[in-house]
């Protein structure tokens, strides 16, 4: 928190229990952001609505009713602030199984901003997906692909990282 303070950088977490809420609640988090796996722990969604800050749904995994039943609870706890994030839970992903269409039918049918979280090797799929409208990019970062460990396929090094960011930024021009 000291270190991102002190950069200037904004920062989230992804809490997996309501004692990682209460923990990170301390360190004034400016979102919550939820797994793939926790769309369907409506107690859990709602606990963290309560809280009154964003909250960023990652939905791999789900079907429309699940996220229907997710977007109800967290909004009936008082939290309108409120994103969620197209999915394919596979690591690494293959971009031709990123579906980007599917970014445009969550828009369509929960009128809320929507993103993806991107888990191909590569950044292509990320700077698609904001031409069909995604606001919001997830992609893993490493500092050393020659580290193994989880999720690292997905990853992207500082030099990609920036590509990445830079390539968006283009697009979105």
């Amino acid at each position: 928190d000291a270190c991102c303070r002190a950069l200037g950088i904004s920062w989230i977490s992804t809490p997996s229990h309501a004692n990682d809420v209460a923990l990170l609640e301390e360190f004034d988090p400016i979102a919550y952001k939820t797994g793939s796996d926790d769309i369907t722990n409506l107690p859990f969604l709602r606990h963290i609505a309560r809280t009154g800050r964003p909250m960023i749904v990652s939905t791999g995994m789900c079907t429309f009713e699940e996220i229907e039943k997710a977007v109800e609870v967290i909004q009936n706890a008082g939290n309108d602030q409120l994103m969620l994030l197209h999915c394919v839970v596979s690591y690494p992903s293959r971009p031709e199984d990123a579906n980007l269409q599917v970014i445009k039918t969550l828009q369509d049918r929960f009128q809320l901003p929507i993103g993806l979280s991107d888990h191909t090797t590569n950044e292509l799929t990320s700077v698609i997906a904001t031409g069909f409208g995604a606001v919001i990019i997830e992609k893993h970062f490493t500092l050393d692909h020659a580290m193994n460990l989880p999720d690292h396929q997905a990853s992207l090094d500082p030099v990609e990282f920036t590509h990445l960011c830079d390539s968006i930024r283009l697009a979105q021009k």
